[in-house]
């Protein structure tokens, strides 16, 4: 595959999965050959085993960080620190997407910027919904209470990663301190 090639599949996509390329009548083996070349050079980030997103001069759209965040760890929803900021409750400026998952807590460094996962319990997964950020989409966290998203389709839930449950989980507040002492809870 040429390059122009993985331009024209990839099209207005900021991330997308390495499996996308091995579909169709292809040689895995070859694929991953050429992606590592391409990561190599410069041309293609990877962010993750399988996960890759088109550097700054090939790429149609900067990828937003709260989207990178969701594609890092399937089920999780930025919240927290990251949160706060976006909706302009704290005054610190945070350099650091903060999510929150089932999944195990883990730091992630990328060329596209720092990523922050938490371990929360599973039924305490709700409060965020779908948001369009400027044409891309990403789930984060608001400042209110809500049921877990029962409203989606099981099998988009299923695929994305996102727990869903028939009856709503009881709303619990969530305690926040920032880095300046700020206390509260939302």
């Amino acid at each position: 595959m040429e390059f122009n090639d993985l331009l024209d599949l990839v099209g207005e996509e900021p991330v997308f999965n390495s499996a996308l390329l091995m579909a169709g009548d292809v040689n895995p083996r070859l694929m991953r050959q050429q992606l590592s070349r391409w990561v190599k050079s410069g041309k293609v980030y990877q962010l993750r085993r399988g996960l890759y997103a088109l550097a700054p001069p090939y790429q149609k759209s900067k990828p937003h960080p709260f989207l990178v965040a969701n594609y890092l760890q399937r089920g999780s929803y930025v919240s927290l620190q990251s949160a706060l900021a976006h909706y302009s409750l704290i005054p610190e400026v945070t350099y650091v997407t903060t999510s929150v998952s089932g999944g195990r807590p883990e730091k992630i460094e990328t060329p596209l910027g720092v990523f922050e996962f938490h371990h929360v319990k599973r039924e305490l997964l709700f409060g965020y919904e779908l948001q369009d950020l400027g044409g891309q989409s990403a789930f984060y966290c608001h400042a209110r209470e809500s049921a877990p998203r029962s409203d989606l389709p099981a099998a988009w839930r299923r695929r994305r990663g996102i727990p869903g449950r028939a009856t709503p989980a009881k709303p619990r507040p969530v305690k926040i301190r920032t880095s300046s002492g700020l206390r509260g809870e939302i």
